[in-house]
């Protein structure tokens, strides 16, 4: 069904569901012309009247809702018969004649649109009401918002009255985005689509009708096929029909850009946006701004890809090429030519702690990776590993074995492992990887590298059988020894093509790569020095093992699973060594999960943070880990205390999430004439984190 927009000058008593603006006009598809007859049976029907002008919080729409060509109707009989009929006469009218064949005996209980699967059951009118709408501009789509009718025999015109009401979302956006989809969700659980159970009672169709909905979900689906683009300064308007009584709760709204990713969520829970049958709630125009996250979830909680580590005694680059080829955003520490105690600072506050971040850089409160990578340049490992200390040492550990990728080359593989030439063990080594690596001895010169065919490499770039001339200056290969061998270790390149008099090298492994374990990251390691090439093979074959070690990221983590009416206490800074009870840091998940019994009611998640002038998001899900932008239920708003009221869910176990959205301000600053690091300004206590409790409890 179409709905014809009337000017404003109508007068208020217009008809539900057709939305009028002034000098516009909406004429349906086509002028209906002669008769055509789809069975032995007419039927007169009417729309509904409304008594009344529709709710608004700013303005009144006047509307009117008229017959369009194609509509059809289900006729079902007290004999349990549907019959469909057909719109025959009254294209553009609120009375209409609808054709067909009336099967079984009187009443009848009519319902627009025709559902093949509708039925009556014990006194009342099943049918199904969808999950996904159709975008019309400035109306609703066809067919979305269900009416019924009831007549005692097949001589009564049919009254038909709405069974749902409407809301109008009105957005607007700086930057013009083109909307393919909105998904509006129920804060209170309240279903908005699914099977739908209405008492045929005489009361259908009115404010006090018994209908509920069963087997769906909080959520309904707003598509937008061919795009609609928000601007700046006039609001565009979206009406989607749900059932009466949605929304006592609140609701959120989840906007979707034209390339299917989320560009902004928001939401209210004033308890006044409650649906009322046959009313249109009317939203106050709303200017949106993007409030994104990456739409693969292994790109989520983490304040940006890559760390680069030029600290003392290794190469001091701050271009790593491959990162804007592949989009990624990184930050790095470039120490002088001769190291000062400036550059010994500027190390220590990166890897151990600062004044302001008692966890240091790469870490959150609780040591999980603040970044997907840290790759660790070449130069002298030895020395840079005396330098980092025990406890920097310590940090590259738990940003690897808490779930964070590593790439290293030269060096920086060597320093990944347990030991190298004849030091079976060094001391001063970060020992992520428990193998051995030799020196090949070959200084300032170039070597090939083979790759295998099913080299894991092969899934990001096309490569040849060898990658040519990669520069090696006294770098190393992987012990392939008995007494060095670690289960699990990916062979991905051999050397080839050594310089004369270093042939002995030849066939052996270059590179490889690592994963401890499920929790823990992937390493991936390389003799040679392919980093800062900025075109061609070599620079494919260092992306794919930035990108080969940031698929291998460690699993998801549950943090502990929430107890019935227990707070949960995540407050503790990161020197009390208490991982499980650490704050939150910038752009950092927290997951949790929740067993929720059969018959549970009213269950409420409360977060509680003294930070009042932070802010946290609260998300809950049923199938999944709650990102936000993926829940069945989302609190995005400022601040960081929240409460979910959710009437009723179902049993089982749920997700809940903690997300810090804010993060601080990276600016490349230069030390000393020549060392460079990013200094961190704007809130810097989220370095150490956001403190905060949550809690469930239900009734």
């Amino acid at each position: 069904m179409k709905t014809r927009l009337l000017r404003s000058i109508l007068p208020a008593a217009a008809l539900f569901l057709a939305f009028s603006c002034a000098q516009e006009e909406f004429v349906p598809d086509t002028v209906q012309e002669e008769p055509v007859f789809y069975g032995n049976d007419i039927i007169r029907a009417d729309l509904e009247l409304s008594s009344s002008t529709t709710r608004t919080a700013l303005e009144s729409d006047s509307s009117t809702v008229v017959w369009s060509k194609n509509d059809a109707i289900s006729m079902l009989s007290s004999t349990g018969t549907n019959s469909k009929f057909t719109l025959v006469e009254g294209v553009g009218a609120t009375s209409a004649s609808f054709a067909g064949t009336l099967e079984g005996t009187a009443p009848y209980t009519a319902l627009y649109p025709y559902a093949e699967e509708a039925g009556l059951s014990g006194g009342s009118l099943v049918f199904k009401l969808p999950h996904e709408q159709t975008y019309e501009s400035n109306s609703f789509g066809i067919g979305a918002s269900p009416m019924v009718a009831y007549v005692e025999n097949e001589s009564s015109p049919l009254q038909f009255r709405n069974l749902c009401g409407m809301v109008c979302i009105k957005l607007q956006a700086k930057s013009s985005p083109k909307i393919s989809k909105i998904v509006i969700r129920d804060l209170g659980g309240n279903m908005l689509w699914g099977n739908c159970v209405v008492a045929i009672d005489g009361k259908q169709g009115t404010s006090e009708q018994t209908m509920s909905i069963i087997d769906g979900t909080n959520e309904v689906v707003l598509n937008i096929p061919s795009g609609v683009s928000l601007l700046p300064a006039t609001p565009k308007k979206f009406y989607i029909a749900v059932p009466a009584g949605s929304f006592d709760r609140g609701f959120s709204v989840s906007v979707y850009d034209n390339t299917g990713a989320l560009y902004s969520i928001f939401q209210t829970q004033n308890p006044s946006a409650k649906i009322e049958r046959s009313m249109i709630s009317n939203m106050v125009p709303l200017l949106i701004t993007p409030k994104t996250e990456p739409s693969n979830p292994m790109l989520r909680g983490y304040y940006k890809d890559l760390f680069m580590n030029g600290g003392l005694s290794l190469t001091s680059r701050t271009v790593l090429p491959a990162c804007p080829y592949i989009g990624w955003d990184y930050e790095f520490f470039a120490t002088q030519g001769t190291a000062t105690a400036v550059d010994t600072a500027v190390q220590k506050a990166i890897f151990t702690k600062a004044d302001d971040d008692l966890n240091g850089y790469l870490l959150y409160p609780d040591r999980a990776p603040r970044f997907r990578v840290f790759y660790c340049n070449g130069g002298n490992s030895r020395e840079h590993g005396k330098s980092l200390a025990a406890a920097g040492r310590k940090t590259i550990y738990d940003f690897v074995y808490n779930g964070g990728g590593y790439v290293g080359t030269c060096a920086g593989a060597f320093i990944a492992c347990k030991g190298y030439d004849k030091n079976e063990n060094y001391s001063y080594y970060t020992k992520i990887f428990p193998g051995h690596m030799y020196h090949t001895g070959i200084s300032k010169d170039t070597t090939d590298m083979a790759m295998p065919a099913d080299c894991p490499l092969r899934r990001y770039f096309t490569f040849g059988e060898t990658v040519n001339r990669i520069y090696h200056n006294g770098g190393g290969y992987m012990s392939e020894a008995a007494e060095h061998t670690v289960a699990g270790t990916e062979i991905l390149l051999r050397y080839t093509n050594c310089p004369s008099g270093k042939t002995s090298n030849n066939g052996k492994v270059s590179g490889w790569a690592y994963k401890p374990n499920n929790n823990a990251g992937r390493m991936v390691l390389l003799g040679s020095h392919p980093e800062g090439v900025t075109s061609g093979e070599r620079r494919d074959l260092f992306a794919a093992m930035l990108m080969y070690a940031a698929d291998g990221h460690g699993d998801v983590k549950v943090k502990t699973t929430l107890e019935k009416g227990v707070e949960y206490d995540c407050s503790q800074l990161s020197s009390k060594n208490t991982p499980l009870h650490a704050r939150i840091g910038d752009k950092q998940y927290h997951h949790f999960k929740v067993s929720v019994p059969a018959g549970a009611e009213n269950i409420r998640f409360e977060l509680a943070s003294e930070a009042m002038d932070d802010d946290l998001y609260l998300s809950v899900r049923k199938a999944d880990f709650a990102w936000f932008s993926d829940a069945d239920y989302t609190l995005t708003g400022s601040g960081t205390n929240k409460e979910l009221n959710i009437k009723k869910m179902e049993a089982g176990d749920w997700y809940v999430s903690v997300y810090a959205p804010n993060t601080v301000t990276a600016t490349l600053a230069t030390y000393d004439s020549s060392g460079k690091h990013y200094k961190y300004t704007g809130d810097t206590s989220l370095l150490d984190g956001i403190p905060y409790s949550i809690k469930v409890d239900w009734d």
